[in-house]
C-alpha cells in the first residue's frame, strides 16, 4: 500500500447526503469515504486514464462479481464498484483552524415525485391524479448543507500498488496524481474545490492490533475499544454507507468515529485503542484504518 495525500480548499462548503434521503436533504458534516473515492475516480474516467465499456452491471450479491455490458434493466450500478480494490479506504480532516457550520435553507422543487397515490380524492383521480395538478406539482424542501468559506482540508487514501498498476498501467503513479490535481469537487453538485497540493506517501508504516493510534482521520466504530475512550476527548458518531448501492441492492452502513466536533464541525486529533483492522499511517496523526 501506499498512500494518497490531497489538500484542498472548499469554496463555499459542501453537500453531502446519505442514500435513500431525496426528499429529507440533510447533509452529512464531513464527506464519507464513498464521496472521496468517487472524487478522484471522476478524473480518472473522465480523462480517458481508466477505460470502461458501458455501464456497470452487478450479477450477483457478491461483490467480486462484477461484469461490464453496454445495455441492462437490473443492478446497474456506478462505475466505482470497478476501484474498491484500488483503493481500500479513504479518510478526510480539517486543518488550519476550519470550522464549518450545519445549515438548511428552503429550495423550490419540482414534488411529483413525493405525492402520494393512496390519499388521492376521487375528483382529483379524475382528473389524472392529484401529482399532476397545477398546485401539486412544486413544494418547498429544506436542503441540509455544510457551510465552511475557504476552509482547508485533506482528503487521504490508500492506494493497493498491484491493483492501481493493474488498472491503469505501468505509470499509475503519475496518472493518480493527475487525477488528484483534477479533483474539482467533494461532494453533490456545486461542492466546489481547489487543490492546494498533492503528495504520494511510499512509506506507509502498517501497525496491526491491538495498538494505542493517535489520528485526525475518521475510522469505523467496531475498529475502536469505546470503552477506553476519555470523556474529555472530542469525537461524535456517524454513519457512513460502504460501498456503493444499486437498483436491486441497498446500501450498507456503518457507524464511524469522528474525531473533533459537531457544532461547529471541526477536526481534533484523538488517541484510542485499535482493536481490529489494520492501521496505515500516512503521517503524524494522519492513520487510516481498514477493518
Amino acid at each position: 500500500m501506499i498512500g494518497l495525500k490531497v489538500k484542498l480548499t472548499f469554496h463555499w462548503g459542501f453537500w453531502v447526503r446519505a442514500p435513500y434521503t431525496s426528499r429529507y436533504q440533510s447533509a452529512l458534516p464531513i464527506p464519507p469515504p464513498t464521496t472521496l473515492i468517487g472524487a478522484l475516480v471522476n478524473p480518472l474516467i473522465s480523462l480517458g486514464y481508466a477505460k470502461l465499456d458501458g455501464e456497470v452491471v452487478l450479477l450477483s450479491d457478491d461483490k467480486q462479481n462484477v461484469k461490464k455490458r453496454k445495455k441492462s434493466l437490473n443492478s446497474i450500478a456506478s462505475p466505482i464498484v470497478n476501484f474498491t480494490d484500488m483503493i481500500p479506504t479513504a479518510s478526510f480532516y480539517y486543518y488550519d483552524n476550519t470550522t464549518a457550520y450545519s445549515y438548511s435553507d428552503i429550495n423550490r422543487y419540482i414534488g411529483l415525485l413525493y405525492q402520494s397515490k393512496t390519499k388521492e380524492k376521487e375528483e382529483e383521480k379524475a382528473l389524472g391524479g392529484r401529482r399532476y395538478l397545477p398546485e401539486y406539482r412544486f413544494m418547498g424542501l429544506k436542503v441540509g448543507k455544510v457551510i465552511s468559506p475557504s476552509s482547508r482540508c485533506v482528503a487521504c487514501y490508500l492506494i493497493n500498488e498491484g491493483e492501481a498498476s493493474r488498472i491503469l498501467g505501468y505509470n499509475w503513479k503519475d496518472i493518480i496524481q493527475i487525477a488528484a490535481y483534477n479533483i474539482n469537487r467533494i461532494g453533490s453538485k456545486e461542492s466546489i474545490v481547489s487543490v492546494d497540493s498533492v503528495s504520494l506517501v511510499d512509506d506507509v508504516k502498517v501497525t496491526n492490533p491491538p495498538t494505542k493510534i493517535r489520528t485526525k482521520c475518521y475510522i469505523p466504530l467496531r475498529c475502536v475499544d469505546e470503552s477506553l475512550l476519555e470523556e474529555h476527548y472530542h469525537y461524535y458518531i456517524e454513519t457512513f454507507w460502504n460501498g456503493g448501492w444499486s437498483k436491486d441492492k441497498g446500501a450498507e452502513y456503518e457507524d464511524y468515529l469522528i474525531p473533533g466536533s459537531r457544532s461547529p464541525i471541526s477536526t481534533k486529533p484523538i488517541e484510542l485503542t485499535l482493536n481490529e483492522g489494520k492501521a496505515y499511517e500516512l503521517g503524524e496523526e494522519e492513520i487510516l484504518v481498514v477493518a
